[in-house]
């Protein structure tokens, strides 16, 4: 059972080869880690400072129009007299808002 020089010389190449890609990957990868981390920060901060409340400014108006009927039908006379009310009610609420943020005209929020 003897192995051949070469043979044996070209598994160890191998493994020396697998060796030095799995450290490179190794070493790489946590360079690929803190870069993805360090953009999604950068994101996150784009997102956080979009709003400020020194530079938000926001007008809200509501307006509504109520219309109230009442109907009260009496029937009968004295202590057997029967009485029915009915209401009807319509609602119309109207909301109108509008944002706007200054402060933010010279940055890039978006590359």
């Amino acid at each position: 059972m003897k192995i051949d020089k070469r043979r044996a010389q070209s598994m160890i190449e191998l493994a020396v080869l697998i060796i030095v890609i799995s450290a490179g990957l190794i070493g790489i990868s946590i360079y690929l880690k803190r870069s993805l981390q360090g953009r999604l920060r950068g994101v996150a901060d784009d997102i956080g400072e979009q709003y400020s409340p020194t530079h938000t400014f926001s007008n809200t108006t509501v307006s509504a129009e109520v219309d109230t009927t009442t109907i009260i039908e009496v029937e009968g006379k004295d202590t057997e007299a029967k009485s029915t009310a009915t209401t009807n009610t319509d609602e119309t609420q109207t909301r109108t808002s509008t944002e706007r943020v200054t402060g933010y005209e010279d940055e890039k929020l978006f590359p």
